[in-house]
C-alpha cells in the first residue's frame, strides 16, 4: 500500500486463538516511533473485545 506521507507500507497480521500479532514494515524511522506510542492504545481497544497484542 503506498500513503501518501509513510511511502510503502505493509501491514502483516496474524491472529490465531484471539492472540493477534502485528508487524508493520516501512522504511522511515518515525513509523517506529508512532507505533511504540500506539501499541498500548491498540493493546487496550483489542483486550475490549478480549483479543491480546502478543507483538
Amino acid at each position: 500500500m503506498e500513503m501518501e506521507r509513510l511511502g510503502e507500507t505493509i501491514a502483516d497480521v496474524h491472529i490465531q486463538n484471539r492472540y493477534v500479532t502485528v508487524n508493520i514494515f516501512n522504511e522511515k524511522e518515525k513509523l517506529s516511533l508512532l507505533m511504540e506510542l500506539l501499541q498500548p492504545f491498540l493493546k487496550e481497544k483489542l483486550e475490549e473485545y478480549d483479543y491480546t497484542l502478543s507483538s
